[in-house]
């Protein structure tokens, strides 16, 4: 039902917004103070309608669609998001080790209900096989939580 609720809100703010901020050059929808691309929205419709959501807990859910990973809060405290995020990438021909470390406000996008906020950040993914995805939070050097995703939950 909260896969339904988040494609509904996203699809709605992007309807309505669309025609007041769509401009030339850019196929960009602005809601809740945010730039969200029309092909955000389309990752994360498709993904959700495939059921390639990754599910930690009540809270966040992942999502990897095409060459994108979205993190999907429902309701965080601030607290919850201030610690750097990891994201760790290895490439299955070369087992080349890539790090995409990064801060969730710099790449957030929002999105409400009446009842519930989403925060979502995305971050790109090298356009390369992926052998293995190793994400989390840190604090002072430890792991506040990890998800490893293998290349049969990506593809």
């Amino acid at each position: 039902m909260k896969k339904l609720i988040i494609v509904f809100c996203v699809v709605v703010f992007s309807c309505n917004e669309n025609h007041k901020h769509k401009t030339q050059n850019t196929k960009q929808i602005k809601f809740e103070n945010q730039i969200v691309s029309s092909d955000d929205i389309e990752i994360l419709n498709e993904g959700f309608k495939n059921n390639w959501e990754i599910i930690k807990d009540e809270q966040l859910s992942l999502l990897v669609n095409r060459d994108v990973i979205y993190y999907i809060f429902k309701n965080p405290t601030d607290e919850q998001l201030k610690h750097r995020f990891y994201l760790h990438v290895v490439i299955k021909e070369t087992e080349e080790f890539i790090n995409l470390d990064f801060n969730f406000n710099e790449h957030l996008l929002v999105s409400k209900t009446s009842n519930a906020i989403y925060k979502i950040a995305s971050r790109k993914l090298p356009l390369k096989h992926i052998l293995s995805i190793t994400t989390g939070q840190v604090l002072d050097g430890k792991s506040l939580w990890e998800v490893y995703i293998n290349d049969s939950n990506i593809y």
